[in-house]
């Protein structure tokens, strides 16, 4: 029969692995709620940009574009690309708005990188009630997101 001292050896193990075992599930826990939010945060975050040109685009804002925007530009419209400075793109956006006049515009999931975020919609206009899909890369520079690439092409049917 064993003795109460190797019963009570026995028991301070075993209660001490329970203690440790809920010690790690804890600190996983924990872990899983931090990295979680940390996720949530940056995508809101990398949303934010999304939303103002969303909103830019539905309204044919060309000034509140280029204030999105970095200093050049590469701007495709149905198939002809080109790199512009920040005032040249205002005059070409200007143009696209003149011959499709705004609807409404919206992107859908984008997706993001450490330097980069890139999203691909939608953009309604009133010329013959069409889509045309919209495409914007975004880089992130010193600390805010700058537009660095706008493609407009014909909706696949």
């Amino acid at each position: 029969m064993p003795d109460k001292a190797a019963i009570m050896d026995g028991r301070c193990r075993f209660l001490r692995q329970i203690k440790m075992n809920a010690l790690r599930t804890i600190i996983f826990l924990f872990s899983l709620v931090v990295f979680s939010t940390v996720t949530v945060f940056a995508q809101s975050r990398s949303a934010a940009p999304l939303s103002k040109i969303e909103q830019a685009f539905s309204k044919g804002d060309v000034d509140a574009i280029a204030a999105l925007s970095a200093d050049r530009v590469e701007i495709a419209v149905l198939g002809k690309s080109r790199l512009y400075s920040r005032t040249q793109a205002k005059f070409v956006l200007k143009e696209f708005f003149g011959k499709y006049p705004p609807v409404r515009a919206k992107f859908s999931e984008p997706s993001t990188t450490d330097k980069g975020l890139f999203a691909a919609g939608t953009y309604r206009h009133t010329a013959n009630n069409q889509s045309l899909r919209l495409y914007v890369t975004l880089r992130k520079d010193a600390s805010a997101w700058a537009i660095r690439e706008i493609h407009v092409d014909k909706a696949a049917r």
